[in-house]
């Protein structure tokens, strides 16, 4: 006799579904009957749990939003008694390995950029995220350790956040490419920026 499912993970398969089909095939072309019939139920059995394909994107987003921030985080308090060099190092290097880890949730979070498909996120944990690393920042502003070229701690972060970006989401889609050796890769590309803005 087959077991009854528990709620959650009935939830979790929907979540799982349609988090594979909104990369495989465009938010736009997944209805909600699509996501059912993936993992074998009906589309009234989707509708108990979510109301629309969009409610179901939000936690998609939320999820992956929070899991990142949690990993910044917790790089920024590991280092909390550490030179403010070390903690953005860390969090730079914890930013890199989420999206290494999660590609799925980084893609949907910064590649495929799904929230300008709801209007619902406010004040994100990816928002939150970034203004972790801004801390650290002007942190390092304060100390007077970056160059006069930098014109604000947002240009800083800004900046920072942009490069790490471009080194994960490279990471991401071209595996195949001949890195050389990926973790002295990404600790050479941090300190690379870091060293770039200092005096």
């Amino acid at each position: 006799m087959r077991r009854k499912k528990e709620p959650t993970e009935i939830k979790k398969e929907i979540i799982d579904a349609a988090r594979q089909l909104f990369l495989e095939e465009g938010y736009q072309h997944v209805s909600m009957r699509k996501i059912a019939t993936k993992i074998g139920y009906t589309p009234t059995t989707i509708y108990i749990y979510f109301k629309n394909k969009e409610e179901i994107l939000l936690h998609l987003l939320e999820e992956g939003y929070g899991l990142f921030y949690h990993e910044l985080k917790i790089a920024y308090d590991h280092a909390f008694d550490q030179s403010h060099e070390i903690r953005l190092f860390n969090m730079c290097e914890a930013y890199i390995y989420f999206g290494l880890k999660q590609p799925d949730y980084y893609n949907i979070a910064f590649m495929n950029n799904l929230e300008k498909n709801t209007s619902k996120i406010e004040n994100s944990d990816r928002y939150n995220a970034f203004l972790l690393l801004n801390t650290v920042v002007k942190e390092f502003i304060q100390e007077n350790a970056f160059s006069e070229m930098a014109q604000s701690d947002m240009d800083i972060s800004h900046t920072i956040w942009a490069s790490l970006h471009g080194l994960t989401s490279l990471l991401i889609t071209f595996p195949q490419f001949d890195w050389g050796e990926q973790n002295r890769l990404i600790q050479f590309h941090i300190r690379t920026i870091i060293q770039g803005l200092k005096n």
